[in-house]
C-alpha cells in the first residue's frame, strides 16, 4: 500500500481505478456501488469544472452496470443528478452543516437520504467522501435556475 490510506475515492483521490471496484457492486436497478461512484463523479465535476469533464465521462463510461446506472453515472459526470444532491452541495458548498443544525443543508440530506431505497444514502455516501478525499482543483458550482434554457 506504500503508506497511502485507501478511501472509498480510491488512493490519491484516484478516481479510474474506485470505478471498476465500485461499479456494479450490490443489488438493484442502482446498484450501491454506482449510487457511492456518482455521487464521487459529481463532487468531481463540480470541484474540478468543465476542463476534467471528458477524463469523468471516460471513467463513468468504464463501468459495466445496469442501463439505468450507467445513465445515472454519465449524468453525474456531466454534473448532472437529482435534485436534492445539488441543493446540498449548494449548502454545503456554503458552509452549511446538516450536523450544525444548518436548516438548508439538513433539508437537503434529508430529502436525499430518501430517493430511493438505498441510492439516495449511497449517493450521499460518495458526495462526502468525494469532498473529502478529492484532490481540490479549480471550485465550480453552479444551481440551475427555474427557467427554461439554463
Amino acid at each position: 500500500r506504500g503508506g497511502h490510506r485507501r478511501g472509498v475515492a480510491g488512493r490519491a483521490g484516484d478516481l479510474d481505478p474506485a470505478a471498476p471496484r465500485r461499479g456494479g457492486r450490490g443489488p438493484g436497478l442502482t446498484p450501491a456501488g454506482d449510487d457511492v461512484l456518482a455521487g464521487l463523479l459529481l463532487v468531481a465535476r463540480a470541484v474540478w469544472g468543465p476542463d476534467r469533464e471528458g477524463r469523468l465521462r471516460a471513467v463513468a463510461s468504464a463501468v459495466s452496470s445496469t442501463e439505468p446506472a450507467e445513465a445515472f453515472l454519465r449524468w453525474a459526470a456531466r454534473g448532472q443528478s437529482v435534485a436534492p444532491a445539488h441543493d446540498w452541495l449548494v449548502a454545503v458548498g456554503a458552509g452549511g452543516h446538516p450536523g450544525a443544525g444548518d436548516p438548508a443543508a439538513r433539508d437537503a440530506e434529508r430529502r436525499l437520504t430518501a430517493v430511493g431505497a438505498s441510492s439516495g444514502r449511497c449517493l450521499l455516501t460518495g458526495m462526502r467522501a468525494g469532498l473529502a478525499q478529492l484532490p481540490r482543483l479549480e471550485t465550480q458550482m453552479a444551481r440551475a435556475g427555474t427557467e427554461p434554457g439554463l
